[in-house]
């Protein structure tokens, strides 16, 4: 805020965009996503008026990630595609398929699936043309979710496996528990609670190794439900009251209130 304030005095509108910047990722780490929005917001002004379209096409892509962790579908939407946009103009491939590939969350909110594949498909097929294979991985786990929203399961566990494999490939640990978890959901569906456990517990074996607390949580939350299944409720409870221990540690309180109902089940 200080270094902002001098920026201000000064009249220099790069440094105060780069102050924005830092201020946005502070607000996110205490997990204030309103003023992250503000500031991620007050920087893309800043990047525009400067005419620096790579960095106001950078800052436009985190200002659409935080939209949507406020949950707001339609500006996520808007400052993705003004990203898409920016890096068409500067002949950016990859940074246009990031831009694509982030609406796809904004569509799943609003549960238009059909937008959410066809943004992932059309992200995919140029993470392909630029030989990148992680972003590649990200994009069938992303349609993984939105088979799985369209409640076409079977399309969605050979989604999240393709996206798993590739994930090892490349050796991204956080990826491949994150593409387990949908894994372990659908064998959840499908009522195969045993293999839905052993999944997610080699999921929460992954995140714990690479302190992801979230990916832990996750992985917790799939035991217990399924263990909720199976007509264990003692080891569902203590399932998800560990998980919900690691979401308030790190400040999900929408993890925590999904573990809530989940233990609210287990009692009954």
């Amino acid at each position: 805020q200080e270094g902002l304030e001098a920026f201000e005095t000064a009249n220099h509108a790069r440094g105060q965009a780069m102050a924005q910047r830092a201020l946005a990722y502070s607000h996110y780490d205490k997990h204030d996503f309103d003023a992250a929005v503000q500031a991620a917001e007050r920087e893309v002004g800043l990047l525009q008026d400067l005419g620096d379209k790579r960095a106001q096409a950078s800052a436009s892509l985190l200002l659409s990630a935080l939209q949507a962790e406020v949950r707001k579908p339609d500006e996520c939407t808007t400052a993705a595609q003004q990203a898409a946009e920016l890096f068409q103009e500067l002949q950016d491939r990859k940074g246009e398929a990031i831009a694509i590939y982030a609406q796809v969350f904004p569509h799943l909110l609003k549960e238009a699936t059909s937008d959410a594949l066809t943004a992932a498909d059309e992200a995919r097929a140029m993470f392909t043309d630029v030989g990148d294979r992680t972003w590649e991985a990200r994009t069938l786990w992303a349609s993984s979710m939105a088979h799985a929203q369209k409640e076409d399961f079977e399309a969605a566990q050979g989604k999240a496996a393709d996206a798993q494999a590739i994930f090892e490939e490349v050796g991204d640990k956080k990826g491949t528990a994150t593409a387990m978890l949908v894994v372990a959901d659908m064998h959840l569906e499908s009522g195969e609670l045993q293999d839905a456990i052993s999944v997610a517990e080699e999921a929460r074996q992954i995140s714990r190794h690479i302190d992801y607390r979230r990916g832990q949580a996750a992985a917790l939350q799939r035991q217990a439900m399924a263990h909720l299944d199976k007509g264990d409720p003692d080891k569902a409870l203590s399932l998800a009251s560990d998980a919900r221990k690691l979401c308030r540690a790190i400040m999900d309180k929408q993890g925590e209130t999904n573990l809530l109902n989940t233990m609210a089940h287990a009692s009954l």
